[in-house]
């Protein structure tokens, strides 16, 4: 699959006839190419600082796009652009943001999970402690949930990137 990195030039929106009606189609230019995102508008802006894996068929039709921030370098002293992965055919984020939605279908589904194995005593846990059982299910919970959702590969990237 061909990958190209640029800067986000136009965004278009181009209204279409399909079996369920009118659907807008997008598309977007960079560096003076266009590449095809179907019926999703792509989660990037004009002057982003984009990466994209592309069928590199007649529409180069986009698989994902890793935005990188904005083209303009930060102020001193001010953060570096955030970079997360837009995938296609979800349109979903990975790493998972602190207050993304999605973030309370993994807290949930943790839980869930937590519970039914706490339940069941299948986990290696010192029951000598003072903790109560909802607390241990809670704390099984949140590491679920910390890998579920990236937080732990976040973490490790930061951690390098401070040189620790």
């Amino acid at each position: 699959m061909p990958s190209v990195t640029g800067t986000v030039q136009k965004i278009y929106e181009n209204p279409v006839k399909t079996k369920f009606g009118m659907k807008n189609s997008y598309k977007i230019m960079v560096d003076g190419v266009g590449y095809g995102a179907g019926f999703k508008k792509p989660d990037v802006n004009v002057g982003d600082l984009v990466s994209i894996d592309h069928k590199g068929d007649t529409y180069n039709t986009i698989l994902n796009i890793l935005r990188g921030g904005a083209t303009p370098a930060p102020e001193a002293g001010a953060p570096g652009p955030t970079t997360t992965l837009h995938t296609r055919a979800t349109g979903k984020e990975f790493p998972i943001p602190a207050l993304h939605p999605d973030r309370s279908i993994v807290r949930q589904n943790s839980l869930s999970h937590a519970s039914r194995i706490v339940a069941a005593g299948t986990i290696p846990w010192d029951f000598s402690t003072p903790l109560k059982v909802a607390d241990i299910v809670i704390e099984l919970a949140r590491r679920f949930e910390a890998y579920s959702c990236g937080d732990l590969d976040r973490v490790a990237a930061e951690a390098e990137v401070a040189g620790e």
